[in-house]
């Protein structure tokens, strides 16, 4: 989605700089990835019959975005999310992005060291400049991850996505949490998600309340530009919700 955020600030007439930065404001991926701020998604889903709240803001150099998105586990084997955001570059009107996402677990491995998933979505624009024509992007990806002990996990990622105005993309990413106390987990990652260089992102999380409220903030650039303009940084909070639904 980083990819459709550029493609609406560059018809808009952003400016480079703004529009670097503006190109990571929207990431939808960390609907349902393995918290966010991550972009590269982990294969676990919410416990059943249980529901998830979302809400972070995003930003960079030349934008901001605000993004709440609740997710629900209705029948313990599909995390269906559906949010929105608002998105507000600093040289052109504001817009609305509204998504849905389905993520899915295949299978696991004994004792839990492994498990292999999927997970897709839509996500549109609704912008002043958006057309039904030209507002739609569909993603999807395969996710593997890892827990080589309690205090580790890797994430792998590799899927595509079909962009208005920039077609199919490629999309991969690679992720390590380490937890370093019982409730603070560092973060790193490097993806790519859309054509070009990759990126890398830093951060932190921790678990106000364990299985309940966690808090997290990070940091993102591409990789090899630590000194422009297209830095972007994270910070929001996931709340869970105990088994309610019928």
């Amino acid at each position: 989605s980083s990819v459709m955020v550029a493609d609406v600030l560059s018809r808009r007439g952003v400016g480079l700089p703004a529009l670097c930065a503006g190109a990571l404001i929207a990431i939808f991926s960390p609907v349902a990835h393995s918290g966010a701020p991550l972009v590269t998604d982990d294969a676990a889903i919410i416990e059943a019959k249980s529901c998830q709240l979302e809400s972070w803001i995003e930003a960079s150099h030349g934008a901001r975005a605000y993004w709440a998105v609740p997710a629900c586990n209705f029948t313990g084997r599909v995390e269906w999310a559906l949010g929105g955001a608002g998105v507000n570059p600093a040289d052109s009107p504001s817009s609305v992005w509204y998504a849905i996402q389905a993520k899915t677990v295949f299978a696991q491995g004994g004792n839990g060291f492994w498990s292999v998933g999927a997970v897709g979505g839509v996500i549109r624009d609704t912008g002043p400049v958006a057309s039904d024509a030209s507002s739609t992007t569909y993603y999807g990806k395969a996710l593997l991850s890892l827990y080589p002990s309690e205090v580790l996990e890797v994430d792998l990622n590799l899927g595509g996505s079909n962009v208005f105005g920039a077609g199919a993309t490629v999309t991969a990413g690679a992720a390590i949490q380490f937890a370093v106390l019982p409730r603070a987990t560092l973060l790193a990652e490097i993806f790519r998600d859309e054509r070009g260089p990759g990126k890398f992102q830093l951060g932190a999380r921790y678990a106000f309340i364990p299985s309940r409220l966690e808090g997290y903030v990070s940091y993102g650039n591409w990789l090899g530009n630590l000194t422009g303009s297209s830095w972007w940084a994270v910070a929001g909070i996931r709340i869970n919700t105990a088994p309610f639904l019928p």
